[in-house]
């Protein structure tokens, strides 16, 4: 299984056919496939399936349809008895694939192969709930060899929350996760997090599309840190519109040492053609505020949105010099 981007796409295809070569089945999952699974299935024949949107269920049916005959017994039986709750919650329709037709034509969210024509099925709805899918199994990922820059030692992802409510052009994060924004429980993110710490693990970072946005989950998270003792050091992203000096010092004494802003241009015009929805003052504040919490801010920024000229790329080069960042990426 391989998650496929668009700039990735020929390096990702080279895995499914060396994993081919080594009698392996091939699925692909993520923001380039989901949006074009005929032509990416048309175009390398070394990929079988194609997982559109959120892959969690269509995953999971799909190795089960492939391997029926262990429906009643072995571990994809036991597998799919534990998540047909989680089936039927998301989707009441929801029935077992049917002997009268081809059992994958069943799997929704799924793309595949029927003869030499590429079959499309239904959307997969979203998971309402993302608490009831089970904790990441990260014991079975060479999690120590995972490193990054400036984290000091193994790393680990942590997914709070889905979506984001803002609608910048530029962005993927509808393409998956559709535009609405679910969130787990602190709870649930903090047994997440007593698991990596009972691994070893001090490195955490927090990947959401937006991970400040929902006020009462962050203060919930980072008060479950301190309290337990879960003294990680961890990063984040997140828009200047969405934090409050409150929260942004909750983070910190969490263990929060740095930020990801998405800036984009310091030019009011390019940034309300990405329908970005900041302004500056916005992005000063934000930025102060994240200083003097203790936190290091990171900026990200992009060349050549519409509207784009090289006076417009030298005034947000010069606003990233004089804003209080320790770091940009363009």
């Amino acid at each position: 299984v391989t998650q496929v981007t668009a700039p990735t796409l020929t390096n990702d295809m080279r895995g499914t056919f060396l994993a081919r070569s080594l009698g392996a089945t091939t699925v692909a999952f993520g923001t380039h496939v989901t949006p074009m699974p005929v032509q990416t299935l048309e175009s390398f024949p070394t990929l079988d399936y194609v997982v559109r949107g959120e892959p969690e269920l269509t995953l999971v049916e799909l190795i089960e349809t492939l391997e029926a005959g262990n429906r009643d017994g072995g571990e994809v039986g036991q597998l799919l008895r534990r998540w047909e709750g989680l089936f039927r919650a998301t989707d009441p329709a929801w029935q077992p694939a049917s002997a009268a037709r081809h059992p994958l034509a069943d799997v929704k969210g799924l793309a595949w192969r029927d003869g030499g024509e590429v079959v499309v099925n239904a959307d997969r709805p979203l998971i309402p709930d993302l608490d009831a899918l089970p904790l990441p199994a990260h014991h079975l990922l060479p999690w120590q060899a995972y490193r990054a820059p400036g984290m000091r030692g193994p790393f680990a992802f942590v997914v709070p929350s889905r979506g984001c409510p803002a609608g910048c052009t530029f962005c993927i994060k509808h393409v998956s996760y559709g535009r609405a924004v679910r969130v787990r429980s602190a709870e649930n993110v903090l047994a997440e997090l007593r698991l990596l710490w009972g691994m070893g693990l001090r490195n955490v970072h927090m990947y959401a599309d937006l991970f400040t946005v929902n006020r009462e989950q962050v203060m919930g998270i980072c008060e479950g840190m301190v309290g337990e003792g879960l003294d990680f050091r961890w990063m984040c992203n997140s828009r200047v519109d969405h934090v409050d000096p409150e929260m942004l010092r909750a983070m910190k004494r969490a263990g929060c040492w740095i930020i990801a802003w998405g800036i984009e241009s310091a030019n009011d015009g390019v940034r309300r053609r990405a329908h970005k929805g900041i302004d500056l003052e916005q992005v000063s504040r934000a930025l102060c505020w994240s200083h003097e919490a203790g936190i290091m801010n990171w900026g990200y920024f992009i060349i050549g949105l519409p509207g784009e000229t090289e006076e417009t790329i030298q005034e947000t080069i010069r606003a990233a010099r004089t804003l209080p960042l320790d770091m940009a990426l363009f």
